[in-house]
């Protein structure tokens, strides 16, 4: 699991939603450049939870932690982690 593979999840989200493709880094921010509302996180949280068949904890859903792409997936590797 690594930041491409949520970085494409994320692009998936914006082209569900008729957005036009947008360049994502490790530093993209979530709200102020991806405009991402706690919707379209949850949905992000639910599609990643699915593609790797595990459970993330509530806090995954913390914008003042997960506030860039390359914190969100940092968080993810560590979750996943936590399972081996």
């Amino acid at each position: 699991m690594g930041i491409d593979e949520v970085k494409n999840i994320i692009l998936e989200i914006l082209e569900e939603e008729g957005e036009i493709e947008k360049e994502i880094t490790g530093n993209t921010k979530f709200i102020e450049e991806l405009a991402f509302d706690s919707l379209r996180f949850i949905t992000l949280v639910v599609k990643l939870e699915e593609k790797l068949d595990i459970t993330l904890e509530e806090d995954a859903l913390l914008f003042d932690v997960n506030t860039s792409v390359e914190s969100f997936s940092q968080y993810v590797k560590k979750a996943l982690s936590n399972l081996r």
